[in-house]
């Protein structure tokens, strides 16, 4: 399986000040972070993420206010539907 890409230039594209990404909940901090250590843990092949995580994007219009909720929603899809909860 792929791995996670290379955190500091995953860091770089998310939204943000130029300061870091930001995060406007605590939420969003740790689906980041959940979905990062899986697929760094192997769980899934990161390109697979990012599929799922481009057609939820694509289906809420890109908008930006809405962008970590993609991310729930691309987690979500991947661990249904690669049954990695019991």
């Amino acid at each position: 399986m792929s791995a996670a890409p290379d955190l500091k230039s995953l860091l770089a594209s998310l939204p943000g000040d130029g300061e870091g990404p930001r995060f406007t909940a605590p939420w969003q901090a740790r689906v980041f972070a959940l979905v990062v250590a899986l697929a760094e843990q192997g769980r899934f092949p990161w390109p697979e993420f990012q599929r799922r995580l481009i057609e939820e994007v694509a289906r809420d219009g890109d908008d930006p206010e809405h962008y970590y909720e993609c991310w729930l929603a691309a987690a979500e899809r991947l661990v249904r539907e690669l049954e990695l909860a019991g």
